[in-house]
């Protein structure tokens, strides 16, 4: 190869040639080659021949120093029996330079191709890196967001059974509403018809009210007088212990409310006093806030007497103005009577009483069913009042009486006459 040629011309250190770059350029560039060559042979013509050895074919020259010349020391060789030619030695000497220095470039350029090669190679290597690094990062976050999505996703299913479940119930609860929404069509239907009948059965009875209202005026007007009307009840209260007498008997003066107001029950009234209903009878139920007179509460002396006895007039409607209340000292009739009723009952308020007494709707207690039972209640006519403080304390003497099981009095309170007076 290149490198051996070399070595065998040039003397070589650890492989390398020992002569410095500036003297091989001043041996290749140097002028006036030729003449220097013919004054080294006649200079070593000069100088006795060494002797050669037998067993070699070539010599190498001894070395020339000239004291006129700057050059460096030059090794020379010459062949050996043929003696060649300056000119072809000089050719062989350039061919083995130039493969040289071409040896020494392709290793150059192998070297420099190496490394560029090499270069190239760590670069990839950073990049796969990177890439290999870039790759695992992006997996992780593929990783993370995967999770995320089945996180999601699962949520996305509950809330999916959540809706279908809320679809299907409000399916169901829409079918039911549909039903019920028939059924209130049909019982809108139903109460608007029993509407009509109400609205139609209101018209009648206001007129029967408007007409039993004027027929009483009229009747209380051709009997009675216009009024203010005026009704006595002489009543028998127990006697007292202080007392040595055995009755005692007080007035009570009713005052009758006008015939605008109330004058149905006005005239009920006013045909029971005159028909003498209520002699004979008693207060004989204590209620708590009012006192109790029933027309009930006496009997005919004999059987004739119960022949002949007319029978009660009682209230026809149920005669309520708000103008006249319930309040305390006045006179009513109670409303659970019917114009049936064999007797008509009335009571003196011993209070205000006109949430009581008054229309009003009342909730019954639960039946079989489970559900209360709303009721409207009409009000009850009051129709008279106290108005002398003598009645007053007759009525609040009656109040303090003594009273047994189920509100009854202990001692009846007795009504001897009950008369029309003012008259």
């Amino acid at each position: 190869n290149a490198t051996e040629i070399i070595s065998k011309f040039i003397p070589m250190r650890a492989g390398k040639p020992t002569r410095r770059l500036s003297q091989c350029k001043q041996l290749t560039f140097r002028q006036r080659s030729e003449p220097s060559i013919d004054q080294q042979r006649r200079r070593r013509s000069q100088i006795p021949a060494p002797v050669s050895h037998p067993s070699t074919s070539s010599r190498w020259s001894t070395l020339v120093t000239s004291n006129n010349s700057d050059l460096p020391k030059t090794i020379q060789f010459y062949p050996s029996s043929d003696q060649q030619s300056p000119s072809r030695s000089r050719k062989s000497h350039l061919l083995l330079t130039t493969i040289a220095i071409l040896a020494i470039i392709g290793s150059s350029i192998a070297v420099y191709l190496q490394h560029a090669q090499l270069t190239s190679v760590r670069q990839e290597l950073q990049i796969t890196n990177q890439h290999r690094q870039y790759m695992e990062k992006s997996r992780s976050t593929l990783l993370t967001q995967l999770a995320n999505r089945e996180k999601s996703l699962d949520q996305y299913r509950h809330t999916h059974e959540q809706v279908t479940k809320v679809n299907h119930d409000m399916s169901e609860s829409m079918r039911k509403l549909q039903q019920d929404h028939t059924e209130a069509v049909k019982e809108l239907e139903r109460l608007r018809a029993v509407e009509k009948r109400v609205s139609w059965s209101e018209g009648r009875w206001e007129k029967y009210v408007e007409g039993v209202q004027e027929r009483s005026k009229r009747i209380v007007l051709e009997k009675f007088g216009k009024g203010p009307h005026h009704v006595e009840l002489q009543v028998q209260l127990p006697s007292s212990s202080s007392s040595q007498e055995t009755t005692e008997f007080q007035t009570i003066k009713i005052e009758l409310a006008p015939l605008d107001m109330m004058p149905h029950s006005v005239h009920t009234f006013l045909e029971q006093v005159h028909q003498g209903s209520w002699d004979g009878t008693a207060f004989d139920v204590h209620a708590g806030h009012v006192l109790m007179a029933s027309s009930s509460s006496s009997s005919p002396n004999t059987e004739e007497d119960h022949h002949h006895q007319a029978p009660t007039p009682t209230v026809m409607i149920p005669e309520y103005n708000a103008r006249y209340p319930h309040d305390k000292y006045t006179i009513a009739f109670p409303g659970s009577q019917t114009p049936s009723s064999p007797s008509q009952d009335f009571y003196i308020n011993l209070q205000p009483n006109t949430i009581h007494h008054s229309p009003r709707i009342e909730t019954l207690e639960k039946g079989t069913g489970g559900r209360n039972t709303e009721v409207y209640v009409e009000g009850e006519p009051c129709f008279g009042k106290i108005v002398d403080e003598d009645s007053r304390r007759v009525v609040d003497r009656m109040d303090g009486l003594g009273v047994g099981e189920r509100g009854l009095l202990k001692e009846r309170v007795v009504i001897k006459s009950a008369r029309i007076v003012g008259r």
